[in-house]
């Protein structure tokens, strides 16, 4: 008889490690079916013991051993895969079948356990290999003698293709698969339209927006073509155990899409470099401006570069700054960029008509910006304009006392939207009657007044509620509203250029991809229309002549440590769409990050980065673990000081020593609750470490763990 420790594969299971008996010896590494709490559930085999070597643990134990049957011993993925689990639960301190449940498609192991399918067939070979290479008794990965490439390719999109197609042909005259990883769906069908060319009958696209059926269907071709093939995934596909895969490229490597958004938080990117070293193959990780943290590991020689590295912003459009900060541009920018466009008979200088009240009121449109969307009208050309916030205003304050106006629930600053059948909203600085506002308070600023076609909508819980409101504090109607958003561009759009058609693709009007497709493919169809987006639509728009940032600032205004790479991603992304002009209005304009992509330089903005994440004890310099706790204030505060009590006694036991701050989240909790963070900085050389890390798999399922968190609000 055998006493087996299984990892459970399902998300938010209660225990990591489950025990149970069988007469049948069962191999470690293998995914097998497990009895728990009346339903079976696929687990991967931990440790096999004999049971005569385990008497006293069975004696000891406070809970009885279920039995396992025969059953089914499947290899759905290569043992890489799951030693490369194993090591992201180590590295990101989560349990291992949460890691195995994300990095194994859910359909592929349903299949491959409802019936002995081609989805399981690994080759044997490999297999006892990668066994002979770990411990008997246990899962390891210590001893691999890793000796892959991890290689940086920094150039811009069309650079990047050429070479992918140029790697392709190499690979297959090799007689070798490759593998292309991209953070979204739109990614892996963007990279298949631009790849696919010549080689259509050997190109495989595999991500979660596929019927179960497609996906079985697909993953099963990819195992059974004889011929090499080119498979295009998302990051949950990527343990596609093809044998002939020796390259692997990680597309975009800077996208936030490969952190995971909910447990188990793990970056994918990680997963993906330890299980290319696993097995042998090749990693480029490719981008347009690859992360700071992957450039500084190249500065150091932990990594090398595929191509020599290019830091020129390399573009087609014109970039065109407009500083709104004062209605006295600087006279030489100004003189600079009309010339710039008159050269090409392109957005031409047109002085519009305006009223008292405009002039005196808050200008959303720039008179560049105006200039360039009557331009594109007359010429029948269509336009693209990018705003950072969703809604007609990201916050509403009170115009006597000041008092930011918060959702009822989570109090979190509330958003003004209006409803999607309202009559055009009324311009900045005037009231619904036509006339100008009284505000005191300067600024981006305009009265709210009453009007039922308005509603709050909290952007973080969901809540929704009439707009039609006084302040909570003092009692006063005179509120009003800050910044720019979406909904304040197309009203402004409509006020001045009415006979325009408007293409909206943010989340409130666009729910899925087929839903963003839809509308780009009208907009293309359209001869003069306006597409406006948020961050969110840079994955859909298509190559265009004309675009515009009609607000960016709100993005400075986020205190984030990666703010600034965010901004110059959403930036680039832009540039690399448009072919003749990008004009950007700003408040910020004298900002660094700006400066340096005007200059076309960004070696220098690396290095301003890099020296502030040094001098203020950031990554790559540190590891982060943020500690979140949700709760009424009282009861956070006490479970945040047990858990730092907790760490203080684990610290003294450790060879590790970190640094503990506590704070409150940016956004607050629901209503009646408080947000904490804790924030552990530790030397990087010193994580994981085993007393810690077992402290932190034994909090409680409310505490939520992120290691190097994405951001630490």
């Amino acid at each position: 008889m055998n006493i087996l420790t299984v990892y459970p594969i399902i998300r938010g299971a209660f225990k990591d490690e489950l025990t149970y008996w069988s007469s049948h010896t069962f191999d470690i590494g293998t995914i097998i079916e497990v009895p728990l709490r009346g339903r079976t559930i696929p687990a991967l085999v931990g440790t096999v013991t004999p049971a005569s070597h385990a008497k006293a643990n069975i004696k000891q134990a406070s809970f009885v051993t279920r039995k396992i049957e025969k059953t089914k011993e499947l290899h759905v993925v290569k043992p890489e895969c799951i030693r490369a689990c194993v090591k992201m639960s180590e590295v990101y301190a989560v349990p291992l079948g949460s890691v195995l449940k994300s990095c194994i498609p859910d359909a592929i192991l349903q299949d491959a356990l409802s019936k002995e399918s081609s989805t399981t067939k690994v080759r044997s070979e490999k297999i006892e290999a990668s066994k002979n290479a770990k411990n008997d008794s246990e899962i390891g990965i210590n001893n691999l003698g890793i000796t892959s490439d991890v290689l940086v390719f920094q150039t811009n999109t069309e650079d990047r293709m050429g070479t992918y197609k140029s790697i392709v042909r190499e690979e297959f005259a090799r007689k070798r698969s490759v593998l292309i990883v991209t953070p979204t769906v739109m990614s892996a069908e963007e990279l298949h339209k631009n790849l696919q060319k010549g080689i259509e009958d050997y190109v495989i696209v595999l991500h979660g927006s596929l019927s179960k059926k497609k996906q079985i269907e697909l993953w099963k071709k990819s195992l059974e073509t004889e011929h090499p093939v080119l498979i295009i995934t998302t990051p949950l596909f990527a343990s596609i155990p093809r044998m002939d895969i020796q390259t692997i490229v990680l597309e975009r490597e800077s996208s936030r899409a490969y952190s995971a958004i909910r447990t188990p938080y793990i970056d994918f990117r990680d997963y993906i470099e330890t299980y290319a070293k696993l097995q042998g193959s090749r990693l480029i990780y490719g981008d347009t401006l690859l992360r700071v943290e992957t450039l500084y590991r190249r500065e150091v020689g932990e990594i090398a570069d595929f191509f020599p590295i290019s830091y020129r912003v390399e573009k087609d459009a014109d970039l065109i700054i407009i500083d709104m900060s004062s209605d006295k541009k600087d006279d030489k920018h100004k003189n600079e960029s009309i010339s710039q466009t008159n050269q090409d008979d392109t957005v031409r200088e047109t002085k519009r008509e305006k009223s008292k009240d405009d002039k005196k009121g808050f200008q959303i449109f720039s008179e560049e910006l105006h200039s360039m969307i009557e331009y594109t009208g007359k010429k029948s050309l269509p336009m693209f304009i990018f705003t950072a916030r969703r809604g007609l205003s990201p916050q509403t304050i009170c115009g006597d006392c000041g008092h930011t106006v918060e959702c009822q629930v989570c109090k979190a600053p509330i958003v003004l939207h209006q409803k999607k059948s309202a009559p055009i909203a009324f311009a900045p600085g005037q009231n619904s009657n036509g006339h100008e506002s009284q505000n005191q308070t300067g600024g981006n600023e305009y009265s709210l007044d009453i009007n039922p076609n308005r509603f709050f909508l909290c952007h973080h819980c969901g809540t929704e509620r009439s707009a039609v409101e006084a302040c909570t504090v003092c009692g006063s109607w005179k509120l009003i509203t800050l910044g720019i958003a979406i909904e304040t561009v197309a009203d402004e759009i409509k006020k001045y250029f009415p006979k325009r058609e408007i293409f909206r693709l943010d989340k409130d009007m666009v729910k899925t991809d087929k839903q963003a497709q839809s509308v780009i493919a009208e907009f293309k169809n359209s001869s003069d229309g306006i597409l406006l987006g948020t961050e969110s639509s840079l994955a859909f728009i298509p190559q265009i002549e004309y675009s515009a940032i009609a607000s960016l600032d709100s993005l400075f205004s986020i205190p984030d440590f990666k703010i600034n790479e965010r901004i110059t991603h959403t930036i680039l992304r832009i540039l690399e769409k448009t072919e003749k002009y990008v004009l950007i209005q700003t408040r910020n304009a004298k900002n660094s990050v700006l400066k340096h992509i005007a200059s076309g330089n960004l070696l220098s903005l690396y290095r301003e980065e890099l020296s502030m994440r040094k001098m203020l004890n950031y990554p790559p310099f540190i590891t982060h673990i943020k500690i979140t706790i949700e709760d009424t204030r009282s009861g956070a505060t006490t479970k945040m000081k047990r858990l730092q009590q907790l760490l203080e006694e684990c610290e003294k036991q450790s060879h590790a020593k970190f640094e503990m701050l506590v704070f409150p989240a940016f956004v607050p909790g629901a209503k009646g609750k408080s947000t904490l963070h804790m924030l552990l900085s530790i030397d990087k050389k010193d994580w994981p470490d085993e007393h810690l890390r077992a402290l932190l798999l034994s909090l409680p399922h409310e505490y939520s763990v992120h290691v190097n968190p994405e951001s630490l609000l």
